[in-house]
């Protein structure tokens, strides 16, 4: 609610709100129970990042050059076979 007095002063006037001790407690309980469902959520994410982390990299060592990888390209012989 909102009062604007005489010398146009606008004052907001928020109304009181009680909660009782039940109210508070069903409320910490619903927060509680939101909190674990993000942390799992979290866990799930995490384990994702690392799986397409480590699949990204074997995918690009899968690409990369032999010399990259230490191997000695002069005992590397040409695949004969065509893809």
């Amino acid at each position: 609610m909102a009062v604007l007095a005489e010398d146009n002063t606008l004052t907001f006037i928020d109304k009181t709100i009680n909660f009782c001790p039940q109210e508070i407690e069903e409320y910490l309980r619903e927060a509680q129970r939101q909190c674990a469902i993000l942390a799992e959520i979290d866990k799930q994410i995490g384990r994702s990042k690392e799986f397409l982390s480590k699949v990204g990299t074997i995918d690009a060592l899968s690409h990369a050059p032999p010399s990259l990888l230490g191997a000695d390209p002069r005992r590397i012989r040409p695949s004969l076979s065509t893809p």
